[in-house]
């Protein structure tokens, strides 16, 4: 606004020309507080070092003085007349800010006035500067300060005491992290910005990153050389300025074992003697281990070795006892035991002992062996006639003790009941023969005991069946049934095979020793007969003839009955026979004709000679008795007659009549009673 104005007035009149006048007029404009203090800028800020309480020193010069505003300067206008108190501007701050900060009430200038600001409680004040006119018109405006930090806190651990006490293993690898210190600081920038460096301890070990805290692992651990180390780490801020601000801690780092060493028995070889008799959880032995590792890698695990485990023993896994399990030894088939054993300790992962422990065990003979016959049955043949004295057969018993020993020592006896014919050598096992048998009679077969015992305490046995079969022996001759006599009439006419008799024989052996053959061995029939050999059946075996030139009248044939005698082994001996006769009659039948001595009679007679003899025929038949009669006659010849005795033909007619009839006679062929003759027939 202006000021004043000059105004210049003209009056015109209605005249024509109109007239003018002017005059000036100066207007002064008097000023009223029309106008509130205005700052150029709707905010500002501000950068101050902090203040905090406890500051001393250069730290507390620092942070008092002048405070550097953006954007500058902090200051307000007013639009009233200059010069006057409406224009006149007074500058103040809001009561919160009052007793930190002072500020020149005429230029609106700041300072720190107090030492109580901290960064780290607050950051940032937010204040307000109130600039006011003479006329009580007021403008205010926001002032950000921004607290700027200064290296007024010390680092504070914040490790948890699990990262203050860690623990590694003995075989972590170089640059293993063993744990991580952390820290931190109030302040900010650089005066945070924390190193970490090893103040104390074994550097050698142990390294730190001095940005991250990192601690790690710069040497081999050996937790059997040392399992404990203590390091001191330093935290130092990096202020710009003034001195670094740092703390200490103790770090107790912990050497964990691993199983990096292999178990050893304390001694690998062991021994015992035990009975072969021993029973399950007898100790036999004690295993014993070395091993420097700790916690389970210190814990001995024992095992029997599964290539010498015969199951006899077995082996406790933590306390390394050695006992029997309960199987049975058995001194005679292997007198001493050798087992191994492995050592395997806890570790992750387990480590085994490089040796194995062996122990052997030797066994003393216990008398658990009865004697053992080679057979549970034994079979015997005893011929009737073996001789009193000789032996019958041999038992065999074994036992499987030890040798040499009364437990192993066999003797033999019969059991009560046994025949007393039988006796047993007690030290051989021979069975001798004490008495005579007779097959033939009721000794047949026996059946005993027989008892083979050892010496030992106490003394165990064992049994035998004896079965003996007593054979027949061939003792005894066939005997023929004499209460007959053998032999018969037998017509000449009988066809082979006509039965003529049965010879009976017995014999008191038996099998083939009591078994009939019969045989036809001479006599005047041999040959024309046959035997049954087993039933003594005879039968003709071919064609009589009572008339021929043999003479089959009477035959005589002599048979024997033999046994068949087999020695004790089946073996063919010396047979028994004995010889029987037996006599055949052949009855002549007539089976011959009569026979003339010629073919054709020819005859003369003279004529007129009646009653006179023609011939005399001769006839012959090779019958015998009645059979052998002959007497003649003639059929259809009434001319003839014939004497029946003697055969004389003689004319009974005039031969005249008869050759009248121009016939002639042929006589012949003339027999007894069916006779045949040829007739008188007519001559040519």
């Amino acid at each position: 606004m202006r000021p004043s104005f000059t105004l210049i007035v003209q009056a015109i009149n209605d005249g024509v020309p109109p007239r003018t006048s002017q005059a000036i007029v100066i207007v002064t404009v008097l000023d009223i507080n029309d106008n509130a203090p205005r700052f150029q800028f709707g905010a500002y800020t501000a950068t101050v070092s902090e203040c905090g309480s406890g500051l001393t020193g250069p730290l507390a010069s620092a942070c008092l003085g002048g405070i550097t505003i953006s954007p500058a300067p902090l200051q307000a206008s007013d639009a009233d007349k200059a010069g006057t108190a409406f224009a006149q501007l007074t500058y103040t701050l809001s009561s919160a800010a009052a007793d930190v900060f002072d500020i020149n009430a005429t230029t609106g200038m700041l300072k720190v006035s107090s030492i109580s600001m901290d960064r780290e409680s607050r950051s940032q004040l937010t204040v307000t500067v109130t600039a006011t006119d003479g006329g009580g018109n007021a403008a205010s405006v926001n002032l950000t300060i921004t607290l700027a930090d200064v290296n007024d806190n010390v680092p504070v651990i914040t490790s948890n005491m699990q990262d203050l006490t860690p623990t590694v293993l003995e075989s972590a690898s170089l640059l293993t992290t063993v744990t991580t210190i952390t820290a931190t600081d109030e302040d900010a920038g650089d005066n945070a910005r924390l190193q970490y460096s090893l103040a104390e301890g074994n550097s050698s070990l142990f390294g730190i990153d001095k940005e991250r805290g990192v601690v790690f692992l710069a040497g081999a651990l050996d937790y059997e050389d040392r399992d404990l180390h203590h390091i001191v780490v330093m935290v130092t801020d990096s202020p710009s300025e003034f001195a670094p601000l740092q703390v200490t801690v103790t770090v107790t780092i912990t050497v964990l074992d691993v199983n990096d060493v292999a178990p050893e028995f304390n001694a690998t070889a062991l021994a015992k003697t035990i009975p072969e008799n021993a029973v399950g959880g007898l100790e036999v032995g004690q295993l014993q281990h070395i091993d420097p590792d700790t916690g389970d890698g210190g814990v001995a695990h024992f095992y029997v070795h599964p290539l010498s485990d015969e199951g006899y023993f077995a082996v406790d896994k933590l306390t390394g006892l050695i006992t029997t399990t309960g199987k049975s030894f058995d001194y005679e088939t292997v007198q001493e035991h050798s087992v191994s054993f492995r050592l395997v300790d806890g570790g992750t992962p387990a480590l085994e002992a490089v040796s194995l422990a062996t122990l052997r065990v030797t066994l003393t003979d216990y008398n658990d062996n009865a004697p053992a016959f080679a057979a549970a049955l034994y079979r015997f043949n005893l011929l009737e006639t073996r001789a009193i004295g000789s032996v019958l057969g041999t038992l065999l018993a074994v036992d499987d003790d030890k040798p040499a020993t009364a437990a192993s020592n066999v003797n033999y006896r019969l059991v009560a009941g046994a025949d007393p014919r039988f006796i047993m050598q007690y030290d051989t096992g021979d069975i001798v023969m004490g008495g005579k048998f007779d097959f033939d009679t009721i000794d047949k077969s026996f059946s005993f005991l027989a008892e083979a015992y050892d010496l030992g305490d106490p003394s165990l046995s064992s049994r035998a069946t004896i079965q003996v079969t007593v054979q027949d022996a061939n003792d005894n001759d066939p005997q023929i049934d004499e209460t007959k006599l053998y032999g018969r009439v037998l017509s000449e006419d009988a066809a082979p095979g006509t039965f003529i008799d049965t010879v009976v024989a017995t014999d008191a052996d038996s099998g083939d020793n009591g078994r009939i053959s019969f045989f036809i061995v001479g006599g005047t029939g041999q040959g024309l007969f046959t035997i049954g050999g087993s039933s003594g059946v005879i039968t003709s075996s071919a064609n009589f003839d009572y008339d021929g030139p043999q003479g089959h009248q009477e035959l005589l044939l002599t048979v024997i009955a033999a046994d068949n005698g087999v020695d004790e082994l089946g073996q063919p001996s010396p047979r028994w026979s004995v010889p029987v006769n037996v006599t055949i009659d052949i009855d002549d039948v007539n089976d011959n004709g009569p026979k003339f001595e010629k073919n054709l009679y020819v005859a003369t007679v003279p004529e007129l000679a009646a009653q006179a003899e023609v011939v005399t025929v001769t006839a012959t038949d090779l019958d015998s008795g009645i059979n052998s009669i002959i007497l003649y006659s003639l059929v259809d010849s009434p001319e003839f007659e014939i004497n029946p005795a003697t055969g004389r033909v003689s004319l009974r007619t005039d031969p005249g009549a008869a050759r009248a009839k121009g016939c002639a006679w042929l006589l012949g062929s003339m027999r007894l009673q069916n006779a045949h003759w040829t007739p008188c027939r007519a001559l040519a």
